[in-house]
């Protein structure tokens, strides 16, 4: 029997996590690719029925691919910390809708086409 290589560290159910976990393992030079991933683009209702996305890597780098996960995992819910460059910024960004919501809104009269 032919022995597999890849071994499934992880299973999605969405493209964009799918996506960024193929760019972690690429950017960290993890062998790895998704099984069903192809597939599943065409046809999205059938990732569950598929049991999902498997991530695959090599099996000499299975150990590393999980540490990554679990450090993803573990800062996914961290939220920056907002700088007074931000601050001001986005203050900028209310102000700026403010004034633009209060402007009247344009007269458009009827547009008559003719030959």
């Amino acid at each position: 029997m032919h022995a597999d290589s890849f071994e499934t560290v992880a299973i999605t159910y969405r493209q964009p996590q799918t996506a960024v976990i193929l760019s972690m393992f690429e950017f960290y030079g993890i062998p790895a690719y998704a099984l069903w991933a192809n597939t599943l683009r065409m046809t999205p209702g059938d990732t569950i029925a598929f049991g999902g996305i498997r991530i695959r890597v090599h099996i000499a780098h299975a150990d590393e691919a999980r540490i990554l996960l679990r450090e993803a995992a573990a800062r996914e819910d961290e939220t920056p910390h907002e700088t007074p460059v931000m601050r001001i910024n986005n203050g900028l960004w209310a102000l700026a809708l403010t004034l633009v919501g209060a402007l009247p809104p344009p007269r458009l009269g009827p547009i008559i086409v003719g030959r």
